[in-house]
């Protein structure tokens, strides 16, 4: 676990488990990424690992920590392909607006890479 000091002062522990990796503060889960894992196509091709779910908790955003979380499995997997795009509607697996406003940093980042249709 490594610890990240977020943009309010707080020490945040980041534990990276290679496919996933999820945010703490003092013992209490603040934040989590799942992706897919890098995917073999076979052929000696694979396919980026793909955002299939992020949190941070509400309390929590828009302090670095969601940002971090994502370059920490980018140094770990590469450019990440980003989750559905926003579609407004709720538990359809797409980003929330603040899944989108994190993926939108993160893409001018090059953390993450474009949606297909841009």
């Amino acid at each position: 676990m490594a610890d990240f000091t977020d943009t309010k002062g707080r020490t945040i522990g980041i534990q990276n488990d290679g496919d996933s990796v999820e945010a703490t503060h003092k013992g209490v889960k603040v934040g989590e990424i799942v992706t897919t894992g890098i995917r073999d196509l076979g052929h000696g091709q694979d396919m980026p690992a793909k955002i299939t779910f992020m949190n941070v908790e509400a309390n929590y955003q828009h302090a670095g920590i969601g940002t971090e979380m994502i370059r920490q499995l980018v140094d770990e997997l590469g450019m990440l392909l980003p989750a559905h795009r926003n579609i407004g509607e709720e538990d359809s697996g797409a980003l929330t607006d603040a899944g989108m406003a994190l993926t939108k940093r993160a893409q001018a980042l090059g953390y993450v890479l474009r949606f297909d249709e841009e």
